[in-house]
């Protein structure tokens, strides 16, 4: 979650939702920006069943992405699994499906008792900004 206050960074989403972050029924919008489209898988892997295919442009909401075992990132919706970008492996490489903008920034509690790291880029390695501390009424925006 990229964090406006009270430090400007990044945050692991589990750091700073009211209990279980899978189970808070969370839903990020995606448009499928792929021209092919985007397959719908029933599992994780890519081995798994095809559903079926969504249209470029299609708008979808995505309840938890994950990393599959060939260390593609993944999008679960209601009724499957979506690839986030193309499979390098196929020799094509670019985006599947792209997150929307959130229309006004969203308010979370961080409920670690040790605070959420804010880090001041996406990635873990790097440098921490700021530790968000858990306190009664205490709000994260991301």
């Amino acid at each position: 979650l990229r964090v406006r206050t009270p430090a400007p960074g990044w945050c692991a989403a589990d750091e700073c939702c009211v209990g279980r972050y899978d189970e808070l029924g969370a839903r990020w919008r995606y448009v499928v920006v792929c021209r092919d489209g985007a397959f719908v898988r029933r599992g994780l892997e890519l081995a798994s069943a095809h559903l079926y295919t969504l249209t470029r442009d299609a708008v979808f909401e995505v309840r938890e992405r994950r990393v599959n075992d060939q260390g593609l990132a993944r999008l679960r919706t209601d009724d499957g699994w979506i690839s986030e970008d193309l499979n390098p492996l196929s020799g094509q490489r670019g985006p599947i499906a792209a997150p929307l903008p959130v229309a006004a920034p969203l308010t979370y509690r961080v409920v670690l008792r040790d605070g959420a790291v804010v880090r001041e880029t996406v990635e873990l390695s790097s440098a921490i900004v700021h530790v968000a501390r858990r306190r009664r009424g205490n709000r994260t925006r991301p």
